[in-house]
């Protein structure tokens, strides 16, 4: 069952944080308006006692805030590309698209009804299910204290799932487009002849119009026009052409380890040309609200506590029967 629901104060509360609404809750006041909150909830007083009497209210609090804030930052990132639904927990987490593949026509002889039969079917799409989590602690004073800065701290964890978030989905979208039919691949150094005669095949296939993925450094190989303001401008603005010959140039989001010295998507650099005639490629799923908990998982001597926070989510891919492909040398 798709979560429905009216949102709350401390939902609209996290939306504003984001938004930076200069009305509600602008960046510099969120952590007094947020500890407001909090201690309105313990009964005006942070102390130790307070806390344990009232801590799970807390918990309850950031974990709204987390889940609005979270979701709330991946769709605006991955929008283009990607359909979010929510799912109660438990539910099972489900996505069902229309088959892409077009129906075979055949010749008859007049007044003969002897065809094959098609079925008219759909699909479901194979989900992949991660529980990403992110443990913190700090010293007990400082908790205790009210040092803690809790807009900060919601905002370090959001930004930390979204990066994760960055590398799966990139990842699920390459691995399902690794193969790819050999009439329909593309290699060498990116010229406009080439790329136009590609999309051209895809666009022949009759599934919709052709739209270009590719990371920021793929899309940026894509010759401009010279002497065309609008490609100009937009690699100026973008790095890349949002346009080519009218169709539709996306961006798959990247990530780097420093650690490993490589990017999440790999060295190698292509291109997928695949039919608008389908849904997005990629669905997400969230299967019920952030979770935030205290690890009393060991024992600890120094006093110290530790905090877990939890986000169930399913990524799918729905992969284009026909596509194309430019690997780029």
């Amino acid at each position: 069952m798709i979560i429905v629901e009216k949102r709350s104060q401390v939902a609209q509360m996290a939306i504003d944080i984001l938004d930076g609404n200069p009305d509600t809750y602008d960046l510099n006041t969120a952590e007094d308006k947020l500890r407001k909150l909090v201690l309105n909830e313990m009964g005006g007083t942070w102390d130790y006692y307070t806390f344990q009497d009232n801590k799970y209210k807390v918990f309850a609090i950031l974990s709204e805030i987390l889940t609005e804030s979270t979701s709330r930052v991946l769709r605006e990132v991955f929008e283009p590309f990607c359909e979010f639904r929510d799912f109660e927990l438990g539910d099972t987490v489900e996505f069902t698209v229309e088959d892409d593949r077009l129906f075979e026509v055949s010749v008859v002889a007049t007044d003969n009804n002897n065809l094959l039969r098609q079925k008219l079917m759909n699909r479901k799409v194979p989900m992949t299910a991660s529980e990403l989590g992110v443990k913190i602690y700090a010293p007990f004073t400082a908790w205790l204290a009210g040092r803690i800065d809790l807009a900060k701290l919601v905002d370090r964890v959001q930004k930390s799932t979204q990066q994760d978030m960055v590398r799966r989905i990139g990842n699920a979208f390459v691995s399902a487009y690794g193969q790819c039919h050999a009439n329909l691949v593309e290699s060498g150094t990116v010229t406009r002849d080439a790329l136009s005669l590609l999309c051209a095949k895809v666009d022949g296939l009759g599934l919709g119009d052709p739209v270009i993925y590719g990371t920021k450094t793929a899309l940026a190989k894509i010759p401009a026009l010279e002497g065309f303001v609008l490609d100009g401008e937009d690699l100026r603005n973008n790095g890349y052409l949002k346009m080519f010959e009218g169709m539709k140039c996306v961006e798959l989001k990247n990530t780097f380890n420093k650690e490993t010295g490589k990017f999440g998507l790999g060295d190698d650099e292509h291109l997928y040309i695949v039919p608008s005639g389908m849904t997005k490629p990629i669905m997400v799923g969230f299967e019920g609200k952030a979770f935030v908990l205290e690890d009393k998982s060991g024992a600890r001597n120094d006093r110290e506590i530790e905090y877990l926070f939890t986000r169930r989510v399913h990524i799918g891919v729905v992969k284009a029967v026909n596509f194309g492909r430019y690997d780029i040398a």
